[in-house]
C-alpha cells in the first residue's frame, strides 16, 4: 500500500474517530487525537515527491476529509474551552460561598485620626 493510500485510510479513522465525540474520559480521547495527529504527520512526511494521477485523486480525497476533519477538532476545542471557562467560575463561586469576606476592600470606610 502507497503512504498517500494510508494517509486517507489514517484520515478515514480519524474522521470517524472524531464524529463519535467526546467521552467521559477525557484524558483518553485527547491522547486518541494526539496519536492520530503523529501518525497523520508520520505519514505526511514519508510522502513521495511525485504522484500517479490515481494518487492525485486520492489526495483530493485527503483535503476534503482534511477539511471536515479540522471543523471537528475546532468544535471540540471550543467544547474544551467552554468546559473550562465553567470549571474556573465554579471554581471562583466555590471560592466565594466557602469565604465571603475574603477580599473586602477598605474604601468607604471612614478612619477616625483623632486621639
Amino acid at each position: 500500500m502507497n503512504k498517500v493510500q494510508e494517509l486517507l485510510d489514517v484520515t478515514e479513522q480519524f474522521h470517524s474517530h472524531l464524529e463519535k465525540g467526546m467521552t467521559d474520559d477525557r484524558d483518553v480521547y485527547i491522547q486518541s487525537i494526539d496519536t492520530f495527529l503523529e501518525k497523520r504527520q508520520a505519514l505526511i512526511d514519508a510522502l513521495p515527491k511525485t504522484y500517479t494521477e490515481a494518487d492525485k485523486q486520492v489526495g483530493k480525497e485527503i483535503v476534503a476529509l482534511n477539511e471536515k476533519v479540522d471543523n471537528l477538532l475546532e468544535n471540540q476545542l471550543l467544547h474544551l474551552k467552554n468546559d473550562l471557562d465553567m470549571f474556573k467560575k465554579n471554581k471562583v463561586r466555590q471560592q466565594h460561598y466557602a469565604n465571603p469576606y475574603k477580599g473586602l476592600s477598605v474604601d468607604g470606610m471612614y478612619f477616625d485620626k483623632k486621639k
